[in-house]
């Protein structure tokens, strides 16, 4: 079940989230510790950024050559 809570019907319904961590040093009991988040949801337009080089010569053999970079990012 992880994270399958935070999808249903392709809608995000999450608004908090149970983090239960535990450390044990192999001789000491373990210790475990659990806190809870607050999702707060934030629907930021997501954006894109082409860059591409100027030219590309025809029938030309281009190894190892970036040609263009593509970025986009929906934070």
């Amino acid at each position: 079940d992880k994270g399958v809570e935070a999808v249903n019907n392709d809608q995000l319904d999450l608004t908090t989230l149970s983090v239960t961590a535990s450390v044990s040093d192999g001789v000491n009991p373990k210790a475990t510790d659990t806190d809870s988040l607050d999702v707060v949801r934030v629907n930021d337009a997501p954006t894109i950024d082409v860059t591409a080089v100027d030219s590309v010569t025809e029938d030309a053999v281009s190894t190892d050559t970036v040609v263009a970079t593509l970025v986009v990012a929906d934070t």
